[in-house]
């Protein structure tokens, strides 16, 4: 027997069960992304094989803490790390099973106690008038699986079994009302609501109840005495109500009241309302019938179930139409002696207390559009504990009563009503947490304690060094991973036009010193961050032309070039184009075009037509052409609005309180008075001491029109939102210093310099390099301060940690890699140099067209110290696993030169690095593993769920298996090489890849830009990936032909 079990809970096994989840919650992921979140859930995540393995791995978990002795005090750490993981599994249990989630809807002045749950239900009452069977039958539908269901049940005094079974599903659905004779259909009345569910056609049917949150309407139903009641007369359709009923006639504007308990004309096109709910009678019809029909314009939430009741020989289809995140629409009817109510939807749940919203708040970043941060007040209100409080809920600050706790979610589209989602898991919450503070303490201890397998890789690394003293030689390779009409300008371009005709070429160069001067002016860029007008020429004339100067004239002498002599500026080819085919088609020669050569002899834009047809295709189906195409376009469009003068937001608004800021070449600005003649003057004016300036060469009064402006700037903005004027020139120096582009080529250089003398030193020991790898060492710290000073300086301008975008978040990873890379220098010289290397690469990627390196303002969310938290840990663990993935790159390539001369030589190398590489990936996958439950921590806080399966998370998590799997390999067998570890060190970080480029820009999710409509995949990548391919299989080759050789004499095994 405990042989068996031995078997069934081995290190293999386990390690296949992990690869098996890992592979399985990825390939959930791409499920979700093409088919939907229902059908990932069905298929995977609430799948009974899924949790199976859950299972399985929480049992073999167990049993390998007895098997492998962690109960010891010296393997205190790794015992607490791995209890941890089922502390976490059983936490998890718990809110899966008691756990609740869903949304509170709020309307000003309003209250609710009602929460519509976030997963969907067949809701199911059956009655004799005495007795009732009701049950609430969780289902998740979709449009892609098998959906079928079937319900059975006895009830009391019945003879036959009852059974709910599914018959058909239809998706993006809407009920049409269709006109029939009067004998096949029935009367209807056509209303529209606006309520809880917004705004709402609907068709109520005679003998109806239409209910909408507290809303009752009933047509021809005298049962629901506080329902306002509709019905027919022969003389017309009556209104009676339990309560007053405003209303205003659309027609003449009128107003009135229905008073309670009178009945007046029930009147079209009068909008009735009562409290925060309206409603519009629109039509009657004598004789129709509803027919759902399908519509785009619908959303797939909305769905329309066909189910058939059966009993005994008797049976009725039924049509339950609903969703998630909507009331549930009853479907009331008779069966033999029963009386049925099915729904589909969400479940209503009824909490004991109320919440009323007393005020909703939404704050703007200036002049935009865009949320800085939004919010309710509200009181909550227990009558049983005769209990009232104020509360003020807002992201990341919750409102917690009676285990609910209640997170600012969303907001109503008109700004007068909030969305709380509410989350009820007390016990599971509680229970992770615990997991999740074992897990740091298990990481903390783990690196402390002399027993835990960091210090006992540190003392073998050590001592390996210590017998490499009498090593000769050394051969190293390191490979680097650098990774049809056209239109002629000829006499029909817009150049030939006789606009150009007379322009003499003249584009005299703004002075440089006035530039700088009129640089330091505040604009208030596209997404209303504050800015010296420095910083957004740069930005422009970057993207515009990919350089950061043009001609020897710096991007503020461009800009301004541009705003007061347009028509020269105009002719300057300056406009970087894609692609060789792009540029035949303009008929330019080189790279860059100007900006008349975009347009045909009459102004027509020639990439019109081509523009529009690649907009209209996916990217994956786009070619190297339609990308062209719209980078390019993309480039003309920036520059339109340059010479537009839409970018130049440098005239703030008096007494606006959403600090608006304009361009004086707004005409349609909102100045007035003087205001308005300064805003209408200062062009005009400005310009005309421009002109004179080169002609004179005397730039004082042009300077005296820049200090005019600053002037009015200082005078009527916030000065709590203009950056002042040290902020200013802090900015201007951040961006005329460029760091992290400069310090670029400088850490490769470096990098490879630092590698060559640590080789040297192996193949050449009596050849001194102590005071170039001392001098290197210096460069290389001197840069890593720079590059952590350059970070600091972004955190300070931006207000926000920097790394909250994906260029700010591959920069920290740079950093944190280059100061590993210092750390260990001291015992391992050659892993700063492959850092070189690996930070190179990162910036690199950073300075790609991919990223954008604009400071960018932060969405509600982000505001919160989980920011510098969760995200400076988990991309910080990036750092350290990367860099075990290019030393295992480096001790492969190392690999295809081992011969039998020289394999005792490399082996003690190799096994020095496979020392420290594993060193280093059992810091990254501790910081990883923290890093990811944080951000859990971080969701539970803001939206009220620590795990929702989001691309993001699951990649994060399938990337701690796949590193988890890494480290084990030492307790396989046929897993516990140096080559096995190495090989599954490189090709493991493609999954870090993939949860941070993937996620954010092929999958969709809280956390992706594509919104599940990938890029097409970079050619460099399978170039890179099949390079690496080679490296592995032709190490592997010849590692194996070694094997076959007398191994070298050690005192100590070495395992190839």
């Amino acid at each position: 027997m405990n042989r068996v079990i031995n078997k069934v809970f081995s290190m293999p096994l386990m390690v296949i069960f992990l690869f098996a989840f890992f592979v399985a919650i990825g390939y959930a992921t791409f499920i979700e992304n093409d088919f939907g979140t229902p059908v990932a859930q069905k298929w995977v995540y609430k799948a009974k094989w899924f949790e199976f393995i859950l299972g399985y791995l929480f049992l073999s978990l167990c049993f390998n803490l007895f098997r492998y002795k962690l109960f010891q005090w010296k393997k205190l750490g790794s015992l607490v790390f791995h209890v941890a993981f089922l502390v976490i599994v059983i936490g998890a249990w718990v809110s899966r099973l008691i756990g609740f989630e869903g949304a509170m809807q709020i309307r000003e002045g309003g209250s609710s106690n009602i929460i519509i749950s976030y997963e969907t239900y067949i809701q199911m009452k059956v009655h004799d008038m005495e007795q009732q069977y009701a049950y609430d039958m969780p289902v998740i539908l979709d449009g892609y699986t098998d959906n079928y269901f079937n319900h059975s049940f006895d009830f009391p005094g019945e003879n036959d079994p009852i059974s709910i079974e599914f018959v058909e599903l239809r998706e993006n659905v809407k009920d049409t009302l269709i006109q029939t004779g009067a004998s096949k259909g029935d009367p209807y009345l056509e209303i529209v609501t606006v309520g809880t569910n917004g705004r709402q056609y609907n068709f109520l049917k005679s003998g109806d109840l239409l209910e909408d949150g507290g809303l009752k309407i009933a047509f021809n139903n005298k049962e629901h005495t506080d329902a306002v009641s509709i019905f027919e007369t022969d003389s017309g359709i009556y209104v009676k109500t339990p309560y007053d009923l405003g209303y205003f006639q659309m027609a003449d504007k009128s107003e009135g009241i229905v008073s309670r308990d009178s009945i007046q004309k029930f009147k079209t096109k009068r909008l009735y309302s009562v409290g925060d709910f309206q409603f519009v009678f629109n039509a009657y019809y004598k004789s129709a019938a509803v027919e759902l029909i399908e519509s785009e314009e619908i959303s797939k939430e909305v769905k329309a179930v066909t189910v058939r009741a059966s009993q005994g020989s008797l049976s009725q289809e039924v049509v339950l139409r609903g969703g998630k995140g909507m009331y549930p629409r009853l479907v009331k009817f008779q069966l033999g002696n029963l009386y049925y109510e099915l729904a589909y939807g969400s479940d209503l749940v009824e909490l004991p207390f109320w919440i009323y919203l007393d005020d909703f708040e939404l704050e703007r970043y200036p002049g935009t559009d865009q949320p800085s941060s939004y919010s309710s007040r509200v009181t909550l209100v227990d009558p049983e504990a005769n209990l009232e409080e104020k509360h003020h809920v807002y992201m990341n600050n919750v409102l917690d009563y009676q285990g609910y706790r209640f997170f600012q979610s969303s907001y109503d589209k008109d700004e007068l009503g909030t969305i709380l989602s509410v989350n009820y898991d007390a016990p599971g919450t509680n229970i992770t947490y615990l997991g999740y503070l074992l897990l740091t303490l298990g990481f903390i201890i783990s690196l402390l304690s002399p027993q835990g397998r960091f210090r006992v890789l540190v003392k073998k690394s050590i001592a390996i060094s210590q017998k490499r003293a009498d090593i000769l030689a050394l051969l190293i390779l390191f490979g680097g991973l650098i990774g049809t009409t056209t239109y002629a300008q000829d006499e029909g371009s817009a150049a030939s036009n006789e606009i150009f005709s007379e322009f003499n070429g003249e584009n005299p160069a703004i002075d440089f010193t006035h530039a700088e001067k009129y640089g330091r002016l505040v604009v208030q860029n596209q997404r209303g961050r504050f800015e010296p007008v420095h910083t957004l020429a740069n930005d422009l004339l970057k993207k515009v032309s990919r350089q950061s100067a043009y001609n020897g004239q710096s991007a503020v002498q461009v800009f301004l070039g541009i705003h007061t002599n347009s028509m020269a500026w105009n002719m300057e080819p300056f406009i970087y184009v894609s692609g060789s085919a792009l540029r035949k088609k303009l008929n330019i020669e080189g790279k860059y075009a100007s900006f008349v050569d975009f347009f045909s002899f009459d102004f027509q834009y020639l990439l019109v037509n081509e523009a529009d047809e690649a907009r209209r295709k996916k990217p994956a189906e786009r070619s190297q052409f339609d990308k062209d195409v719209l980078k390019t376009d993309e480039r003309v469009n920036l520059l339109f609005g340059v010479f537009t003068g839409a970018y130049l937001k440098i005239i703030p608004l008096p007494n606006d309180p959403n600090q608006n800021w304009y361009s004086p070449f707004d005409e349609t600005h909102p100045f007035i008075g003087e205001d308005a003649d300064f805003m209408n003057s200062i062009v005009p004016l400005y310009n005309t001491t421009v002109q004179e300036a080169h002609k004179s060469g005397d730039w004082s009064q042009a300077d005296k029109v820049v200090d005019l402006i600053d002037m009015f700037q200082r005078r009527i903005a916030d000065p709590n939102t203009i950056p002042s004027k040290g902020t200013v020139e802090l900015e201007i120096t951040y961006n005329k210093m460029d760091v992290f582009k400069r310090l670029m080529n400088m850490y490769l250089l470096v990098g490879l310099l630092i590698l060559i003398m640590a080789f040297i030193a192996i193949f050449k020991p009596n050849f001194s390099i102590k005071w170039g790898m001392r001098s290197a060492f210096i460069v290389f710290l001197i840069m890593t301060i720079a590059h952590g000073s350059g970070l600091g300086i972004r955190w300070y301008l931006s207000d926000h940690a920097p790394w909250s975008n994906g260029y700010e978040a591959v920069v920290f990873i740079a950093f944190i890699v280059a100061a590993l890379g210092v750390a260990l220098y001291r015992m391992f010289p050659i892993v700063l140099g492959a850092a070189g290397v690996l930070v190179w690469l990162l910036l690199f990627v950073a300075h790609m067209n991919a990223l954008d390196p604009e400071m960018t303002q932060l969405v509600p969310v982000l505001k919160s110290y989980w920011l510098m938290i969760h995200v400076a840990v988990i991309t910080g663990s990036y750092g350290f696993l990367g860099l075990g993935a290019i030393l295992g790159l480096i001790i492969l390539i190392m690999n295809l030169f081992v011969n039998v001369n020289n394999k005792k030589r490399l082996f003690l190398t190799t096994k020095q690095l496979t020392h420290i590489s594993e060193m280093v990936i059992i810091i990254g996958l501790f910081m990883l593993t923290v890093g990811t439950f944080l951000g859990g921590i971080w969701a539970n806080e803001s939206w009220g769920r620590y795990w929702g399966w989001d691309a993001k998370e699951t990649w994060a998590l399938a990337s701690v298996l796949l590193y988890a799997m890494v480290l084990h390999f030492r307790f396989i067998p046929g897993l516990k090489s140096q080559f096995a570890f190495n090989v599954a060190s490189l090709w493991a970080y493609s999954s870090i890849i993939m949860t941070f480029f993937g996620v954010n820009f092929y999958l969709s999710g809280l956390h992706s830009y594509a919104a599940g409509d990938p890029i097409p995949v970079p050619a460099w990548v399978p170039i890179s990936a099949a390079i690496l391919l080679l490296i592995t299989v032709g190490s592997g080759i010849v590692i194996r032909s070694v094997r076959k050789t007398k191994a070298p004499k050690e005192s100590e095994e070495i395992e190839l």
